[in-house]
C-alpha cells in the first residue's frame, strides 16, 4: 500500500446514507469528534494500485485477490502504538504514511480507521488487536456479506462496530475485551459470544439480529446496555455474570429469552463520557440514569418465553413497561428460584423518582415466581398478568405491592412476607390463593374485587385490611383474621369455619352464605348493615321497617330451609351458628338478628322432635314424649313465637276473647242482672246486645268482674276458662314484654 500514488478519496458523510450503505432515514452511529470541520470523515489509509479507494473501501469484486483483508486489518491496527519517545514512534510506524502514522486531533491513529469499509469476511480470532490507552479500532458501518469472528482473541482496543451491517453472524465467543466495545446499531443475521469477556463497558444499543443472540457463560464486568435492540431468534444469557448495571430498555425479543443462572450484582459504574448521551437516552428508565441497578428491563418486549430460572440479581430490578406476549399456555414467563438482593420494580413504584408516566409491566402469559426470593420490597403495582401468576413458596423479605394490579389469579400458597402485602384495588377474575403463607405485617385488600374469591386456608396475618373489597366464595377455614378490618366488605358464599375473627371489623359486611361454624366471634364489632343470614340472591331490604322485613325469615347455610341447592345442610352446625350469632348480636345491640337467631334455633329443634316422632325414635315412649314436646313447640312458636312476640299474645288474647264472647249466645249462658239472658235472636233484633258479651268476657279474661252480668249454666264454664286463660295469657304478655325491654 505504501506503493500507491495517493491517498483514499472515500469520504463519509453522516447526512448521506449512500456513502456508508445506509438508506434515507437510517440513523447514523458515528461519534462526532472523529469527523472533520466539515462535518464527514476522510479515509487516511492509501490507495490501492491503480485505484482512487483503499483495499478496504473497494467494492468486492474489485479487491485484490491475493489479498488476506482480515490479516491486512490486523498488520495497519497493530502497526501503531502509543510510544513514549518521538524515536520510537519513528521506528513503530515506518512503512505508513504521514497522514496514517500520526495522530489526529483528538490524539487517534487513523491507521485504525475503517469507517465504512466492505469485507466478503472479516476474521480476527485468535490475535492480540490494539494496546496503549487510547487504542480505538473504528469498524463503524462497514459492510460484511459473510461473517464476522473475533473470538478466543484479546483486545486490547476500544473496537467500535456501531452501524456495522453484517450479513453473516458476528462471533465474539471467548474472546476478552479489555476495553469499550461499541456495538450499537449492529445488524446483523446472529449474535455470538458464548464465554466472553467484557472488561468494561459493552454496548449493543438498537442493534438488530435476525437470528439468536447467545452469550450463554459470558462476563460483562462493567455497564452493560442492550437498550432498543431487536432480536429475531432465541436470546441466551444463562450463567451470564453482569458485574455492574445491564440495560435491556425498549428491547424487543420476537423469541425466546432466556437469562437462567444468570447473575446481576453490584452497583452500575459511571458510563465513559462518550456514552453518556445514548445511555441516559435508552438506558434504565426511559432516559433517567440511576445508581444500583442492576438490570432494566423497561418498556422491553417479549413476544414468547423469558426466563430468569435460579438467575441472580444483587442491584435494582426495574421492568417497567415491559410486555411479555403469549404465544403458548404451556410455556410460561419464568423467574422461579431467582433472586433478586434489592428492590424489583414491575409496576408503579413510590419510593422511587420514577417518571409517573411510566407504565406497568405486562404478562400476557403465565407468569411463574415459584421458589423466588425477593430480599428486598417488591413492586407490581398495576402489573397485568393476564394468565395468572404463581408465588408458591416465594419469599417476600419487605413490603409487596401489587395494588391496582389486574390478573386472572394469583397462587402465593405457603409464601412468606416480612413486610406488608398489598392487593388494594386489585381485580382479580378468579382466585386469590394465600393458603399456609405468613404475612408478618398488614395484608391490605381494600376494595379489592376478587371473583371467586380469596383462599387464606389456615394463614396467619398480623393485620387483615380489606375495606370495601369484593372477596365472595373465600376460603378462610383456619386462618387468623383477629382485628380484621373488613367494613362494607362482601364475603357472600364464603368459608369461614374456624376462623379467628376475634375483634374485626364488620361493619356493613356482607356474610350471607357463609359459613360461621367454629369461627371465633369474640367482640366483633357489627351494626345494622352487617348481614349474616339470607342467601346473597336474596334482596334485602335495607329498612327493617317494611312489610317484606318483617315478614322475612332469613337463615344460615347450614339450615335446611335455605335451600335445596346448598350442600352445607347440618342441624347442629345451624343451631350453633345460630347461637354464636345471638351472642354476637345480644353484645352489639342488634336485637332483631338475636330474634331471628334465637327463632330459628327453636325451630330446628322443632323440626328434630317432629323427626324423632315420626321417624328416629325406636319406642313408643320416646315417639309419645317427642310428639308432645313437638306439640308444645308447636303452640308456643303459633302462640309466642317463642316468646319472642308480644303481639302474638295480645292477638291470641283478642281472639280468645272474642271467641268467648261469640259462645255466650249460643245457649243462653250469659244473662245480664234484671234482664233476659242474651241470644242471638235477641242480637239479631238489637246488634249492641253482642257488646254486652264482649264486655263481660274481656272483664273475666281479665280477672276484673263488675257483678253486673250472671253466667248462667255451661256459661259458669266458660267463664271459668275465660279467668284462667286470661291469667296465663296476660303472664305470659308481661314475661315477653320484660324480655324483649332486656334487649
Amino acid at each position: 500500500m505504501n506503493e500507491s500514488e495517493g491517498t483514499c478519496e472515500y469520504v463519509f458523510d453522516p447526512d448521506k446514507p449512500q456513502t456508508w450503505g445506509g438508506e434515507d432515514g437510517d440513523e447514523c452511529h458515528i461519534d462526532e469528534d472523529i469527523l472533520n470541520e466539515d462535518g464527514v470523515w476522510s479515509c487516511p489509509h492509501d490507495q490501492a494500485e491503480d485505484a482512487e479507494l483503499c483495499v478496504f473501501h473497494l467494492p468486492l469484486g474489485e479487491k485484490p485477490r491475493d489479498l488476506d483483508l482480515s490479516e491486512e486489518l490486523v498488520g495497519q491496527v497493530n502497526s501503531v502504538t502509543a510510544p513514549d519517545t518521538e524515536e520510537e514512534s519513528g521506528e513503530a510506524h515506518k512503512g505508513l504514511n504521514e497522514k496514517v502514522a500520526q495522530r489526529d486531533e483528538a490524539g487517534r491513529f487513523p491507521a485504525r480507521q475503517f469507517i465504512g469499509a466492505r469485507f466478503s469476511e472479516l476474521s480476527l480470532s485468535e490475535e492480540q488487536l490494539g494496546d496503549g490507552p487510547d487504542a480505538d479500532i473504528y469498524l463503524s458501518h462497514i459492510q460484511v456479506d459473510g461473517d464476522v469472528s473475533l473470538t478466543e482473541g484479546t483486545i486490547k482496543a476500544h473496537v467500535r462496530l456501531q452501524g456495522a451491517r453484517v450479513d453473516g453472524s458476528i462471533s465474539v465467543s471467548e474472546a476478552t475485551f479489555e476495553k469499550e466495545a461499541y456495538f450499537d446499531g449492529l445488524i446483523a443475521s446472529g449474535i455470538y459470544g458464548k464465554e466472553s469477556r467484557f472488561e468494561r463497558h459493552a454496548l449493543f444499543r438498537e442493534i438488530t439480529c435476525e437470528g439468536a443472540l447467545n452469550f450463554t457463560g459470558a462476563v460483562f464486568e462493567h455497564t452493560t446496555l442492550f437498550s432498543g435492540a431487536e432480536i429475531g431468534g432465541i436470546t441466551r444469557f444463562t450463567r451470564a455474570k453482569f458485574e455492574a448495571g445491564v440495560g435491556f430498555g425498549r428491547t424487543v425479543f420476537q423469541n425466546q429469552a432466556i437469562f437462567s443462572k444468570a447473575v446481576f450484582e453490584t452497583e452500575a459504574p459511571p458510563l465513559p463520557s462518550r456514552a453518556s448521551s445514548r445511555a441516559r437516552q435508552y438506558g434504565y428508565a426511559g432516559g433517567m440514569y440511576l445508581g444500583r441497578v442492576a438490570v432494566s428491563f423497561n418498556e422491553t418486549i417479549c413476544n414468547d418465553r423469558i426466563t430468569f430460572e435460579q438467575a441472580r440479581i444483587t442491584g435494582v430490578a426495574i421492568f417497567l413497561a415491559a410486555v411479555f406476549r403469549r404465544q403458548e399456555r404451556s410455556r410460561p414467563i419464568t423467574f422461579e428460584e431467582a433472586v433478586f438482593e434489592e428492590r424489583v420494580i414491575f409496576g408503579r413504584d413510590e419510593t422511587s423518582a420514577l417518571d409517573e408516566s411510566d407504565r406497568p409491566a405486562r404478562f400476557e402469559s403465565h407468569a411463574g415466581f415459584t421458589d423466588t426470593v425477593f430480599e428486598s420490597d417488591s413492586w407490581f403495582e398495576g402489573a397485568v398478568f393476564e394468565h395468572g401468576a404463581t408465588f408458591t413458596d416465594a419469599s417476600f423479605g419487605d413490603e409487596a405491592v401489587f395494588s391496582d394490579a389486574t390478573a386472572k389469579y394469583f397462587d402465593m400458597d405457603q409464601t412468606r412476607v416480612d413486610g406488608s402485602l398489598r392487593f388494594d384495588n386489585a381485580t382479580i377474575r378468579e382466585a386469590l390463593s394465600l393458603e399456609h403463607s405468613t404475612v408478618r405485617e398488614e395484608i391490605n385488600l381494600n376494595a379489592a374485587a376478587v371473583s371467586e374469591g380469596v383462599q387464606l386456608q389456615e394463614g396467619t396475618f398480623a393485620d387483615f385490611l380489606a375495606e370495601d373489597a369484593e372477596l365472595s366464595n373465600s376460603d378462610f377455614e383456619h386462618a387468623d383474621l383477629t382485628e380484621a378490618a373488613l367494613q362494607n366488605t362482601v364475603l357472600q358464599d364464603s368459608n369461614l369455619e374456624s376462623t379467628f375473627l376475634s375483634r374485626a371489623m364488620l361493619f356493613g359486611a356482607d356474610l350471607r352464605g357463609s359459613k360461621l361454624f367454629g369461627a371465633v366471634l369474640g367482640d366483633v364489632q357489627i351494626d345494622d348493615n352487617t348481614q349474616f343470614l339470607g342467601r346473597p340472591s336474596t334482596a334485602i331490604d335495607s329498612s327493617p321497617h317494611t312489610v317484606s322485613a318483617i315478614r322475612s325469615q332469613p337463615v344460615c347455610i347450614y339450615d335446611p330451609s335455605y335451600g335445596d341447592d346448598s350442600d352445607a345442610v347440618d342441624i347442629d352446625k345451624a343451631k350453633s351458628v345460630y347461637r354464636a350469632l345471638e351472642e354476637l348480636a345480644g353484645r352489639a345491640a342488634r336485637p332483631r338478628l338475636q330474634s331471628q337467631c334465637f327463632v330459628r334455633r327453636q325451630d330446628l329443634q322443632k323440626r328434630e322432635y317432629w323427626s324423632d316422632a315420626t321417624q328416629s325414635a325406636d319406642t313408643v315412649e320416646e315417639r309419645v314424649i317427642a310428639g308432645a314436646r313437638w306439640s308444645r313447640a308447636k303452640v308456643a312458636r303459633a302462640t309466642l313465637l317463642y316468646g319472642e312476640s308480644p303481639w302474638r299474645v295480645i292477638a291470641g288474647s283478642t281472639s280468645f276473647i272474642v271467641f268467648i264472647a261469640l259462645l255466650y249466645p249460643l245457649g243462653e249462658w250469659l244473662q245480664p242482672v234484671g234482664d233476659r239472658p242474651i241470644t242471638y235472636a235477641r242480637i239479631a233484633e238489637q246488634p249492641e246486645l253482642f257488646l254486652e258479651s264482649l264486655y263481660f268476657s274481656t272483664l273475666t279474661f281479665t280477672t276484673l268482674g263488675m257483678g253486673d252480668y250472671i253466667p248462667l249454666g255451661f256459661g259458669q264454664v266458660l267463664a271459668t276458662a275465660n279467668t284462667a286463660f286470661g291469667a296465663v295469657l296476660i303472664a305470659l304478655l308481661v314475661f315477653v314484654l320484660g324480655r324483649r325491654a332486656a334487649r
